[in-house]
């Protein structure tokens, strides 16, 4: 990932996007799009295949999103894709439904979404959605 201050610097001497590396007219740590084989983190162009963001909280996440690299697009062998988090259709389940192939009650701090178990939002005991938490950690 190029610095801001080096961004700066090639910037104003060549007036011209560095391939690969800086978007076309974007702030460095602002940018909305990237060049081929780099991906957007945080504001800010990476590498592709590098440690993007979506697999340092998604252990399971295969292949980073093109254009946001905080998203998963894909999942590794065996799990699936479920509100942006990879995950196994038994798992963080109470009661699985094998003629189904769904959870039928979900483990606490997660939430039933479709036929997966999706974790709710850190400090959260009970939700019903991704955005909706109905029970809280205690001294939150």
């Amino acid at each position: 990932q190029i610095t801001k201050q080096q961004y700066d610097k090639n910037h104003v001497q060549s007036n011209a996007k560095l391939p690969g590396l800086v978007p076309a007219e974007c702030k460095v740590e602002n940018c909305k799009t990237c060049n081929d084989n780099f991906n957007l983190n945080s504001g800010a162009c990476v590498a592709a295949g590098s440690d993007a963001s979506c697999q340092k909280n998604n252990v399971n996440c295969q292949t980073c999103d093109a254009t946001d690299s905080s998203k998963c697009a894909a999942c590794k062998g065996g799990y699936e894709l479920a509100e942006n988090f990879c995950t196994k259709l038994s798992e963080n389940c109470t009661s699985y439904d094998s003629a189904k192939g769904q959870c039928d009650v979900c483990n606490v701090a997660f939430f039933k979404s479709g036929k997966f178990c999706v974790p709710c939002k850190e400090n959260c005991t009970q939700c019903t959605s991704a955005t909706k938490c109905s029970l809280c950690v205690l001294d939150f």
